[in-house]
């Protein structure tokens, strides 16, 4: 958080994941073994340092980012009873993956189920329940989100529009993607992708595949994107998510340039 606070960000959005016991030994990587282990297992008893360091660092924490699925309601309460001690607003949800023998409808159903039990949990905590747009699952788009969430209280019950996800699946375009969020447009996630061949062998079809891209040289026009919040109104958060690799505090000074740029 001091590094934040020394680099000019504002707030902080945490991951909570529990890291697997077979990381802890590997090099500390975005996915694996990672200094901060905070997560659903010890998020309780981490509350305190938590807050401590919030408060000397003078970066509010406005987010957490667990792996809740919506098919999973039970595992919302101590995300939401977390967040409310910590002062966050908002709540990570996944909407349901997408698999190989996966039936639409059912996945659906399950995830709109366990966001109505979601939400009146999300209202006596005071946070939001937001389900990000990302690929692999069934709200890889805006308009599929908006489908999964239409209905229930935009207070207790929203979406992360995210579109570097988008940019590997789920693409609109950016003005109408913030205007059919409308009042469930509740957190933006920040970062870029682009894509490479990954084979070319003929006479078979050539094979693309995306990656992570730093956030000016991506499919993300970001500019286009900063236009289409306004344009919607949305006065929320922009979070960072950028997974390139390079010294942190250059990637953190120079994204916080970036984006004041735009």
């Amino acid at each position: 958080m001091k590094l934040l606070r020394e680099t000019g960000w504002d707030a902080i959005e945490v991951r909570v994941c529990d890291i697997d016991p077979k990381e802890k030994n590997e090099p500390y990587s975005n996915w694996g073994n990672r200094r901060d282990a905070i997560g659903p297992s010890n998020i309780r008893g981490m509350v305190p340092a938590m807050k401590a360091a919030s408060a000397a660092s003078g970066v509010p924490i406005v987010a957490l980012a667990p792996y809740v699925n919506a098919s999973e309601p039970e595992k919302f309460e101590p995300m939401a009873e977390a967040a409310e001690a910590l002062g966050a607003r908002v709540i990570r949800v996944a909407a349901p993956w997408y698999q190989d023998k996966s039936r639409y409808d059912d996945l659906f159903n399950a995830g709109r189920a366990g966001l109505k039990r979601i939400e009146p949990v999300a209202r006596k905590h005071g946070v939001i329940a937001a389900v990000e747009v990302h690929m692999g699952g069934i709200c890889a788009s805006p308009s599929a989100a908006r489908r999964l969430v239409d209905g229930l209280d935009p207070k207790c019950v929203g979406v992360i529009f995210d579109p570097g996800n988008m940019a590997y699946e789920g693409f609109e375009t950016w003005r109408m993607a913030c205007d059919l969020l409308g009042p469930y447009l509740a957190h933006v996630h920040v970062k870029n992708a682009r894509w490479k061949v990954e084979s070319d062998a003929p006479p078979a079809p050539v094979v693309w595949k995306a990656d992570n891209a730093p956030l000016r040289e991506g499919f993300v026009n970001w500019s286009e994107v900063m236009k289409a919040l306004r344009s919607a109104g949305y006065d929320g958060c922009l979070s960072l998510e950028d997974f390139t690799p390079g010294p942190k505090r250059e990637l953190l000074s120079s994204t916080l340039s970036f984006l004041k740029s735009l």
